[in-house]
């Protein structure tokens, strides 16, 4: 009795309450709620400012997995966990093949230095000395030009001096052999009383050809034919001899008589022996002046080729020597690359028996264990950064020319980091760029592998055009429409036009009008003829 009891007790009770919740929702019906939503009013846009979300994998900034390049023993590997800086050795492996091979190439390089340089430096030496002996021969030879030069001159001069002196002697004598002036002759002596008055004769004509041939002379010598001149004034002077030595004979028969006393005899007697002597010393002074001036001119020749032949003896020793000496320098160039490449080989293996972190990081993992043998290209540690990672994601180029380098984003909507590279060219099959993103606050919140979100700010200028969020248009395959408010703040749908993309906005190409009231689909489900209430 007692359970009955309880049973229709509990059965009376859910029917008050059900008769109840009918009641309620009977009144509830007759009240009429409106929605809430929330509006964009329509305008042209100049410039849109959207977002982008995209997601891709974290990895850190600096990461390196460490492989061995030499064969040998480890002895030393950098503990898991630990950090370890730009430099610092991660690992030591020993193999005394390896180590004795880099001594003794190392040795055999710096001898192979010393001996080559040896012999450039002999080769220097040699050139040197040759240098000087060519510098010497170049002295001598300038010495020697000069010196030719000053004894051609001198030679010159002498002559030339003879030939003006020897030009005023002549003159003197004919003239005062002269009655008139030299242009019309007049032997002074041809009116001389003679035992021999063919002498006579003969002197007179010797006068006329003494004065025709000095008339012919230059009354200075032409210094550039002095050959010539001197020729002149020799024949002048042997024609002017010519005459005096057969006046001396016709004084030697001259007769005294009252017009011609032997005083004046005498005086003339001695006057032309010594117009004798004077013409004598001029063709002596002339004759050692011509061959002064030959000797001179033979002399300077022989010496200026003297001069020439060890100049260029000088010459051809030295282009010899510097031949010598960079055949020297190329054989000890050639000589040290390849023992330069032999130590090379052996340094490369002995310095890969140990290796310094590329960066500073941490030490991730081992993959051999301290006292194993490892060969070439085994892996040995894996070391990585993370402070700082980086995410690299694949934007439509559409998107892309948004972004500029340094552009601030949002990583999980929580960390900030920054655009650090951007692909120049996008991909021809996928038609997308490349963008990195680099952050140094998600380093402790974000795990190596994982995937992240990476929310871009995209700003379009110059855009003019109606743009509205993506989220507030429905895309379907007999259209597109969106919803507005009208003046009854009814829901009206309109079909719309869509164009550009703007990351989470798009283009309206037509279907809108400036000052429509776009309703934002934020979680609200709206039907056209709903009356609906403008919220902010």
């Amino acid at each position: 009795m007692n359970k009955k009891f309880i049973y229709l007790s509990l059965l009376m009770i859910m029917i008050l309450a059900v008769s109840g919740c009918v009641k309620t929702d009977e009144t509830t019906d007759n009240i009429e709620v409106k929605k809430k939503v929330q509006i964009q009013e329509i305008v042209q846009d100049k410039e849109v400012n959207s977002k982008l979300l995209l997601s891709a994998t974290v990895v850190p900034k600096e990461y390196s997995l460490i492989r061995s390049l030499t064969p040998g023993t480890l002895e030393f590997l950098a503990p898991i966990g630990s950090q370890v800086y730009a430099g610092q050795p991660l690992f030591s492996i020993r193999d005394a093949g390896v180590e004795n091979n880099y001594f003794n190439t190392l040795q055999n390089f710096q001898q192979t230095q010393i001996t080559s340089n040896q012999r450039v430096q002999q080769a220097e030496l040699a050139l040197n000395s040759a240098k000087a002996r060519l510098d010497l021969a170049r002295t001598q030879y300038d010495t020697n030009i000069s010196q030719t030069q000053q004894a051609i001159i001198t030679a010159e001069d002498a002559v030339t001096l003879s030939y003006n002196s020897a030009y005023n002697s002549i003159y003197q004598i004919l003239i005062n052999y002269n009655s008139r002036n030299l242009d019309n002759p007049s032997y002074t002596l041809k009116d001389v009383l003679s035992s021999n008055q063919s002498l006579k004769s003969d002197t007179t004509f010797l006068f006329i050809i003494a004065v025709n041939d000095f008339q012919n002379l230059s009354n200075t010598a032409n210094k550039d034919n002095l050959p010539q001149s001197l020729a002149d004034i020799y024949k002048s002077l042997l024609s002017t001899k010519k005459f005096v030595d057969s006046t001396a004979i016709l004084l030697q028969s001259a007769i005294v008589n009252e017009n011609y006393l032997a005083t004046a005899i005498a005086i003339d007697k001695s006057t032309n022996s010594n117009y004798q002597s004077i013409i004598n010393t001029h063709l002596s002074s002339i004759i050692a002046g011509i061959s002064n001036l030959e000797n001179t001119s033979i002399n300077n020749k022989i010496s200026n080729n003297n001069a020439q032949a060890q100049l260029d003896l000088a010459e051809i020793e030295y282009n010899n020597l510097e031949i010598a000496l960079q055949n020297a320098k190329d054989g000890a160039i050639l000589e040290q690359s390849m023992s330069q490449s032999q130590l090379d080989s052996a340094a490369y293996n002995y310095n890969n028996l140990t290796l310094a972190s590329p960066f500073s990081g941490t030490i991730l993992s081992h993959f051999v264990g301290v006292g194993e043998q490892v060969g070439i290209g085994q892996e040995l540690v894996e070391i990585g950064n993370l402070s700082i990672v980086e995410i690299t994601v694949d934007v439509d180029v559409d998107f892309a020319k948004a972004i500029k380098l340094g552009d601030q984003v949002m990583i999980d909507g929580q960390y900030k980091g920054v655009v650090t590279a951007i692909d120049p060219i996008g991909d021809l099959k996928s038609g997308k760029v490349s963008v990195t993103v680099q952050s140094q606050e998600a380093g402790a919140g974000l795990v190596a592998g994982s995937t992240a979100e990476v929310e871009f700010s995209l700003l379009y200028t110059d855009v003019n055009t109606i743009v509205v969020p993506i989220k507030s248009v429905t895309i379907e395959s007999s259209g597109n429409y969106v919803f507005v408010v009208n003046n009854e703040n009814k829901v009206v749908r309109k079909n719309v036009n869509l164009g550009q993309i703007y990351g989470d906005k798009v283009s309206v190409l037509s279907g809108l009008e400036e000052g429509d009231k776009l309703i934002l689909l934020n979680g609200v489900f709206v039907s056209v003829d709903d009356e609906v209430e403008i919220v902010n």
